[in-house]
């Protein structure tokens, strides 16, 4: 299960523009990945444009990545270890 959200708002004549992400991200592998706001991923962008063709930008955000299903079947399913 998940979510995401963004938002784009021009101002200054259009010269620059932000724009903000949102993201959250649960399953039930465990309990410590149950939880929407335990794997909140928020994004923020801010971009300036000097001219028609030069621009500044600037981009930060924090990910969490869910591991791979192989991995998540190794704790649990005995015939799958080596």
């Amino acid at each position: 299960m998940g979510s995401i959200r963004t938002g784009q708002q021009s101002v200054f004549r259009k010269s620059l523009t932000t724009s903000l992400g949102l993201r959250m991200d649960a399953n039930n592998y465990s309990s410590s990945m149950s939880n929407l706001l335990d794997q909140f991923s928020p994004r923020l962008s801010v971009s300036y444009a000097l001219t028609d063709q030069w621009s500044i930008s600037m981009n930060t955000g924090r990910y969490y990545q869910l591991p791979a299903y192989t991995t998540l079947g190794y704790k649990t399913l005995p015939e799958l270890r080596q």
